[in-house]
């Protein structure tokens, strides 16, 4: 078999540089960064279309294909995610592939450069899909291809001798997209079961209690260790009436609070005005 006949992804590389390459991804960015099972050991649907586009010869029927396989493990994940995804999303079929990308990135459960590759991918299939003029990789749109050569050389990917570069790229995005998803979805399923069982939710009780205990403890620990500050003194009701019916120095005892039309009323010599009753 010549070098520009197709080949296996994988063939010519180390297994650690496959999985570092097209598997892993950043600690701490997601949920899970590194798949519990060995899907070289244990073949997955992902791996087996993945290999059957082997044995296509033009680029429409490899992208079609890998498409259909990507789009079908992405509602394996999100079945496992979410219980009522099949009845309420998936069977409705109202959920564009585009809208089950964006879905499955937002849970951030898998690395990111798994759902970017699919998105590529979805992008190349819609280029096929909706224009007939377009029969090779080399016909799309040159944004897309500088997407995809910008993707292989982030993850580091290294080109293999005497491969159309293009065809190299393509094919490592189209193994993200199926085989790389395909890998997480025993870590998604675990998930789900331990989430979903009873012993979960004693746990997070009993978390919260605990949570709420050492909250009680730091506030009476401050009751008992703050200063002490002296309180205003109280003000009397008459000196509140005072203060809003007098000049401030009758306020020295009760009797200091007149009445305001009373104070109003007195003369120059400070005896109380006298009214003359009326005929």
């Amino acid at each position: 078999m010549s070098a520009d006949e197709s080949e296996p992804l994988g063939a010519a590389l180390k297994l650690s540089d496959i999985y570092s390459q097209h598997l892993y991804g950043k600690k701490g960015e997601t949920l899970f960064h590194v798949p519990y099972s060995n899907i070289f050991g244990n073949r997955t649907d992902g791996m087996t279309v993945f290999m059957r586009m082997q044995n296509y010869k033009d680029d429409r029927s490899k992208v079609l294909l890998a498409a259909l396989a990507c789009e079908a493990i992405i509602d394996m994940l999100l079945r496992e995610i979410m219980p009522g995804y099949k009845n309420s999303l998936e069977e409705e079929r109202e959920t564009t592939l585009s809208q089950k990308i964006r879905i499955l990135s937002a849970f951030s459960i898998v690395p990111r450069h798994l759902t970017r590759a699919a998105d590529m991918l979805r992008a190349v299939r819609n280029a096929f899909a909706h224009d007939l003029e377009i029969d090779k990789l080399e016909d799309i749109k040159d944004k897309i291809k500088q997407q995809m050569f910008q993707y292989y050389t982030e993850r580091g990917i290294s080109p293999r001798e005497g491969r159309n570069d293009l065809q190299n790229v393509f094919e490592a995005i189209a193994y993200a997209s199926t085989a790389g998803l395909a890998s997480y979805l025993t870590c998604v399923s675990d998930l789900n079961a331990v989430i979903r069982s009873p012993e979960f939710e004693d746990v997070l009780s009993k978390r919260s209690e605990a949570r709420h205990q050492v909250n009680i403890e730091i506030v009476r620990q401050h009751a008992n260790t703050a200063p002490s500050e002296p309180r205003a003194p109280r003000r009397e009701p008459w000196a509140v009436l005072a203060l809003s019916n007098s000049a401030p120095s009758r306020l020295a005892s009760p009797c200091a609070a007149i009445p305001r039309r009373q104070a109003v009323a007195e003369n120059i010599s400070g005896q109380p005005e006298t009214k003359t009753p009326p005929p």
